[in-house]
């Protein structure tokens, strides 16, 4: 992720350090922009922290933790929140209670986490949609200055979908509660493996491996704390999340890369990684993993783990090709205090003139000064 505020920056990243030794490390001008991450899935801080938030709106329904409809909230709210849906769509469709009532600074779920809520959400979509079309916007996003990840209109079918009777609903006593999300919600819980969950998972319309995935690693780290007693029943085998791991196209750009696979190779790349990670950091002279098990052994990078690192490698191999290696030297040499950064995903979608226009833009209002002139046109047309 690239810094968001040059005041916070940390040292440049010269160095690596591992067992009683500092190993040098090329200059790499696009990670003296970013900031470091943890290796760990189950110690990311937006999964910690969004946790908090559906725990604390789960707890305000009334939902009894270690109940199935508890974990169905908790499903509902990471995937909505993986979809990738506008923050404004969410904040204008639903309108809950619990943020009127909230206090001053005080955090509250910005996710559906009951059918009710889900409901009204889709509704909200499909009134926006023909008052958009009304207006005559004929784009497929909830808004038509949508930003970077913000889900289309294709979002009120899926949800429909989701809400609409399940193939058992006729033998339950209460059809509302046995849609298809909630029978769904119901099998990913009874899961015997990760992988049987993650499949199950996209069964949902509009949830592919990567949202599932996330969404699912938000339920049991960032909701359960890593507890898969409390998350799953006792027939779930933690051992399978070991070797096994749903991915996007992150990881399947970065394994292409380091080993030359296809596609439908991800997953062996993944595991050649997983086997042989304790040969490689001992290679390295890195002492990793740094966590241990309870009975004192490595915790080692299970296949969700490295997946989690090979999302952000492909991020940076974007970042590189996108701004350069001499472009990364200009803009970090020519930032100032302050300067609100894209994040790599935003890059991923700007074109290098967009990137350069608004650096210019910037530079232009005055806070270029004494920090240099910036790249020229010509240096721009080399970097790119």
């Amino acid at each position: 992720r690239l810094q968001m505020d040059r005041d916070k920056a940390r040292p440049p990243l010269a160095t690596v350090l591992g067992v009683g030794v500092t190993l040098p490390v090329p200059h790499d001008p696009v990670l003296t922009l970013a900031t470091t991450g943890n290796a760990y899935r189950h110690l990311d801080t937006g999964t910690l922290t969004l946790g908090s938030d559906v725990k604390a709106a789960l707890m305000e329904h009334g939902r009894t933790q270690g109940s199935s409809d508890y974990f169905a909230g908790a499903l509902m709210a990471c995937l909505v929140d993986m979809s990738g849906i506008n923050a404004s769509v969410l904040r204008q469709g639903l309108q809950l209670p619990r943020w009127e009532h909230a206090a001053p600074g005080e955090r509250v779920l910005e996710y559906p986490c009951s059918l009710e809520e889900l409901a009204q959400l889709r509704r909200f979509i499909g009134a926006y949609q023909k008052k958009q079309q009304k207006a005559g916007f004929k784009g497929t996003k909830l808004f038509s200055d949508a930003g970077f990840q913000t889900q289309g209109f294709r979002w009120i079918e899926y949800l429909a979908q989701w809400l609409r009777p399940a193939s058992s609903s006729e033998a339950s006593a209460d059809p509302a509660a046995c849609c298809r999300f909630a029978e769904v919600a119901a099998q990913v819980r009874d899961s015997s493996t990760w992988q049987e969950a993650n499949l199950t998972v996209q069964t949902l319309p509009g949830v592919g491996g990567y949202t599932g995935a996330q969404a699912l690693l938000q339920v049991l780290y960032g909701v359960f704390g890593g507890e898969v007693a409390a998350c799953f029943t006792p027939s779930f085998a933690e051992a399978s999340m070991r070797d096994w791991c749903a991915y996007g196209p992150g990881p399947v750009s970065s394994c292409n890369k380091l080993f030359g696979t296809a596609d439908g190779e991800t997953l062996a790349g993944i595991r050649w990684l997983q086997e042989h990670q304790q040969e490689r950091f001992a290679t390295y002279g890195l002492d990793f993993p740094y966590l241990q098990q309870a009975d004192g052994t490595p915790r080692l990078l299970a296949a969700c783990d490295l997946e989690h690192s090979l999302c952000y490698f492909s991020r940076y191999l974007s970042t590189r090709a996108s701004l350069g290696a001499a472009g990364a030297e200009a803009l970090s040499r020519a930032m100032p205090a302050g300067f609100r950064l894209y994040r790599i995903g935003k890059l991923q979608g700007l074109s290098a003139a967009k990137v350069w226009e608004d650096f210019d833009a910037h530079r232009d209002a005055g806070a270029g000064g004494a920090l240099g002139a910036g790249p020229t046109t010509d240096h721009k047309s080399r970097h790119y």
